[in-house]
């Protein structure tokens, strides 16, 4: 179910160009081809075969095949006849594809997938690719739109037919009834065994469900659900320290006291008192007091009436900038799937290690999922445009929305040869949001203070030759190609070595670096850890890249993910850049 949903998603955003359309009958006859595209084929027959590379499948009355490209297909009538029709097409991802999205799709390619079905409603194929069979041989004016009407009438045939020979049972949700409950009741006293007797299960399939899903347990989940109704009650009300405690189901004043200092960093008396005499330019009333605003993102129109309380940051770069515009403590979940807690300003990193991290789908994926996010109960969700893409993100931004989610995708994420321009929009953009434009604007303002102190460029040389690596995928380096990170070395005295590929990221192969011959190799570190010390130590091995200047000199430096995405300090990852450029002489 996973692959044909990822399938789906590939169909609908890719770029799609009809190659050929074909009709033949076959009578106790053979044939074999290859094919230079993949191809979708129709065939009926009766007791017939077709090879697929080197796999046999017997045709008994029809069948629907996807054939990947350069496979050799047989098609073997053998006593009888074999009537067959066949669509051969390209495909391609648009250039602002991201890159989990990218990698994703050179691990499981959708156009690499052999598939035969033998689906139920057989004439709804042969309708379709009659259909492109006569558009093909025709020359009327709108050829190309009737060639793809029929294309889209079969896939969309396919993935049915695909989903129909896979669906699973569906079974009723017991975490997200525990969360409901818990959210109704949470300043009454709970047990695990009291909550899974009334969802029907056992403590223990309650609490690794839960766990899973959530990414806390049923007891952690719930001490959330009181320390933020605590904290609402702090700011807003004139209610006693014990009075709240009482209300939120945390009798014991002094448990109390030391559980919100242990989230919040401070004990609730010093953190009522920071807060409502805090002098910052846009205080919680006074933001949550602003006019709706109207947000162009994404390519969609977002009307915000208020400002969001409670906020889920799919990276540590949106994380940070919230953090900056005064609003930590309307984080209510993040993702470290891109960067690093470390690679965030000093004087943020205590706010930002407060906020509950979202649990990763797995130890090779680290992006959370839908659910997870649901979970936070999050009015706004910020991040990367692959974040609201499947199937490398989360999910699409329609499924947000339908749960009434807004959400913001930086700009550089979606946009071919961004500059710093665009991380200043999405500050400003945020501080609108937020209902603080005042304290954006100061925060871009000391942004281009830094960044009219970058050192001039050197006109008496060459740009430096750079290949930025982020990850190893199957066999190819993974780079980034026409994105904020070109610019950025550009403006360090540096080019990009495939700033060339129009696309935010590119897998290219071994012999292309070395043929590009870098002076200089930036490592992308995606963790705290050694994991940008193992992918230099992965290149030095690389015989292809043995010869070029950068291995040869050992000039590979490491750079955390989040300092090349749209951040607060991108002019200080400049700075950096140039530093790294300017050490040798080339």
């Amino acid at each position: 179910m996973e692959d044909t949903r990822a399938e789906m998603w590939f169909w609908e955003t890719a770029h799609v160009s009809i190659a050929e359309v074909r009709h033949g009958l076959l009578i106790r006859e053979k044939t074999a081809e290859r094919s230079e595209s993949a191809l979708f084929v129709f065939a009926r027959g009766k007791n017939a075969r077709i090879e697929v590379g080197k796999t046999p499948y017997r045709v008994l009355t029809h069948a629907l095949l996807h054939v990947p490209k350069g496979r050799t297909l047989i098609m073997d009538a053998l006593d009888g006849e074999l009537e067959y029709y066949w669509a051969a097409y390209r495909a391609e991802l648009p250039p602002s594809a991201g890159r989990e999205t990218m990698r994703r799709l050179i691990q499981e390619n959708p156009l690499d997938r052999e598939v035969s079905l033998r689906p139920e409603n057989a004439v709804l194929f042969e309708t379709e690719f009659r259909r492109m069979l006569e558009a093909w041989r025709s020359g009327r004016e709108r050829r190309g739109l009737w060639l793809k009407s029929g294309f889209y009438a079969m896939l969309d045939g396919f993935c049915a037919a695909q989903i129909e020979q896979t669906r699973p049972m569906l079974s009723v949700d017991s975490v997200k009834q525990a969360q409901t409950y818990l959210e109704a009741n949470f300043a009454q006293s709970h047990s695990l065994e009291t909550l899974a007797h009334m969802l029907g299960m056992s403590r223990t399939t309650l609490y690794e469900h839960f766990k899973a899903r959530v990414g806390q347990s049923p007891q952690q989940y719930l001490m959330s659900l009181r320390l933020e109704a605590a904290r609402a009650h702090l700011l807003g009300s004139g209610m006693t320290t014990q009075e709240i405690a009482v209300s939120c189901g945390l009798i014991d004043k002094g448990y109390f006291s030391r559980v919100f200092q242990k989230r919040y960093g401070m004990p609730p008396s010093l953190y009522r008192k920071a807060h409502r005499k805090s002098e910052a330019p846009c205080p919680a009333k006074q933001a949550d007091a602003k006019k709706a605003v109207t947000i162009e993102n994404l390519g969609r129109t977002h009307r915000y009436d208020a400002v969001p309380r409670r906020i889920v940051c799919l990276n540590y770069s949106a994380a940070e900038m919230i953090a900056a515009l005064g609003m930590a403590d309307r984080l209510v979940g993040l993702s470290g799937a891109e960067g690093a807690l470390s690679d965030c300003a000093p004087e943020y990193q205590g706010m930002l290690s407060r906020v509950p991290l979202l649990p990763c789908r797995s130890p090779e994926n680290h992006t959370p999922d839908f659910q997870a996010v649901l979970s936070c109960r999050p009015d706004l969700a910020i991040g990367t445009a692959y974040s609201f893409d499947m199937p490398g993100g989360i999910e699409d931004a329609d499924a947000f929305e339908r749960e009434n989610i807004h959400v913001y995708a930086l700009k550089a994420t979606y946009t071919l040869g961004s500059t710093l321009e665009d991380t200043y929009e999405d500050i400003a953009n945020l501080g609108l949001i937020m209902g603080c434009p005042e304290r954006a604007a100061s925060l871009i303002a000391r942004m281009k203070t830094k960044q009219r102190e970058w050192p001039p460029l050197a006109q008496d040389r060459a740009p430096v030759r750079v290949f930025s690596f982020d990850a190893p995928v199957n066999g190819r380096a993974f780079t980034c190609g026409c994105s904020l990170e070109a610019s950025m070395i550009r403006a360090a005295g540096g080019i990009n070595v495939f700033e060339s590929r129009a696309r935010q990221f590119a897998a290219v192969e071994w012999e292309e670096v070395a043929r590009a011959n870098p002076q200089v190799i930036v490592v992308h570190r995606f963790f705290d850890g050694d994991d940008g010390e193992r992918k230099a130590a992965m290149l030095r091995r690389i015989p292809e890249l043995a010869r070029t200047d950068a291995i040869r000199d050992d000039r590979i430096y490491i750079i955390g993910m989040k300092k090349v995405f749209p951040a607060i300090d991108n002019a200080q990852t400049v700075e950096q850049l140039a530093r790294w450029f300017n050490t040798h002489s080339y």
